[in-house]
């Protein structure tokens, strides 16, 4: 299992993170480890519809529709 928890933005801070940096690491790692026979499954727990200022506005949906089309 890659287990991710608390999300509370999706964009970059400072120049650094974000869900596209996050999303290239899953992959990163769920290759290697399929590489060695492992099936992978990334799970998503904790605050992630309604941890942040735009889901107020977007009442979560924004991150559903990221998550929906997120090809990790």
């Amino acid at each position: 299992f890659l287990h991710i928890n608390d999300i509370y933005e999706s964009d970059k801070i400072g120049g650094i993170g974000g869900l596209a940096h996050l999303g290239t690491l899953i992959k990163e790692r769920r290759s290697k480890l399929q590489k060695k026979g492992y099936t992978v499954i990334v799970v998503i727990s904790g605050d992630f519809l309604s941890a942040s200022e735009r889901a107020l506005v977007y009442q979560g949906q924004h991150m559903t529709e990221l998550f929906t089309n997120w090809n990790v």
